[in-house]
């Protein structure tokens, strides 16, 4: 009797767990869908502001692309954004996440996008593999003034970032913030 009792518990325990996971799939998938369209949005504003970017993604090892809206309260605001990482050679999706924590003094919301183009699956693997900030030294860099690049900082060997904020390429790396790392919770999916 408690063997049966014992089995009819672990076979509800196991329906309850699946229903669970069923309910959740609707959040995952629309907190997906939110990811790849702030990657569009910041793919979009991109080709905008330069054409020629578009064939440099499109032909790198693989690309991230996330977009932000930070708001800025008075002393210290913060936000976090959303996109995706895409290796282009093999198709896979990694969706992303962005946090800053800026410390300056305004008020109302900032748009931020940045696209990382890297020209080997290496530089782009290596960036995946623990949350990355800009260095202090990134700081100093200069972006590209012409060609696919323009507008983008070499902040790593085969590496290029493009900042963009209110329709303009930020022409000086923030190091302070964001910080880019995987959306670990949309990764795993649906277990």
């Amino acid at each position: 009797m408690n063997l049966k009792l014992s089995l009819i518990a672990l076979v509800l325990t196991a329906l309850c767990l699946d229903c669970h996971a069923d309910m959740r799939a609707p959040e995952i998938f629309q907190k997906q869908q939110e990811c790849r369209n702030a990657a569009n949005d910041a793919l979009g504003d991109l080709y905008k502001l330069n054409p020629a970017a578009r064939q440099r993604v499109q032909q790198a090892a693989a690309y991230i692309a996330v977009e932000n809206i930070s708001p800025k309260i008075i002393i210290v605001g913060g936000g976090s954004g959303k996109g995706i990482a895409v290796n282009n050679k093999t198709g896979k999706v990694t969706y992303m996440q962005l946090t800053d924590s800026l410390e300056e003094v305004s008020f109302g919301l900032k748009q931020y996008a940045a696209v990382f183009v890297f020209e080997s699956e290496k530089a782009y693997n290596k960036f995946l593999e623990k949350p990355r900030q800009l260095s202090d030294q990134a700081a100093r860099l200069k972006p590209a003034a012409s060609g696919p690049y323009a507008g983008a900082f070499a902040i790593a060997p085969g590496v290029w970032l493009y900042q963009i904020a209110n329709d303009k390429f930020i022409a000086t790396l923030n190091t302070k913030s964001p910080v880019f790392s995987k959306y670990d919770d949309l990764n795993r999916g649906l277990r």
